[in-house]
């Protein structure tokens, strides 16, 4: 779970913070998803389409309905011992296969962290520019 607080000053319309929050959630999964790709991690397609955005409020949810979704975003155990949850490498480790057996030794067991959704919500400057599309789009 990534959580992001964005505080709005001034005095909006409820709507118009509603439209432009809305909005944030597609422009982030648009984004994560040309993560995805330039990345090369979509094999069945289904992870890429598994990506859903719900603004109730308050709060707005950005995620990814597949159960596998938690792995590519923070990796498994021995990555994220390596790692921790807010880190991830970058760019990303080469994939095993495509190292020798002495290489390969040297990274820890189990699956790296991709972070897509990561790589835009802590880009700052990636992020900012979302953030002001999302409000402008509704003027």
């Amino acid at each position: 779970m990534v959580n992001i607080t964005i505080n709005i000053d001034g005095d909006y319309e409820e709507d118009y913070i509603d439209r432009a929050m809305t909005v944030l959630g597609e422009l982030i999964i648009n984004k994560v998803k040309e993560n995805i790709k330039d990345m090369g991690l979509v094999d069945s397609g289904a992870f890429l389409q598994g990506w859903i955005s719900k603004w109730n409020g308050i709060e707005l949810y950005v995620e990814n309905i597949h159960e596998y979704s938690l792995y590519l975003e923070y990796g498994t155990y021995g990555y994220w011992q390596k790692n921790g949850l807010k880190n991830y490498t970058e760019p990303p480790d080469p994939k095993k296969k495509d190292l020798s057996l002495s290489q390969r030794k040297q990274y820890p067991k189990g699956m790296q962290s991709f972070a897509p959704l990561r790589k835009v919500l802590y880009n700052e400057q990636i992020f900012s520019k979302l953030l002001k599309q999302a409000f402008e789009s509704q003027l």
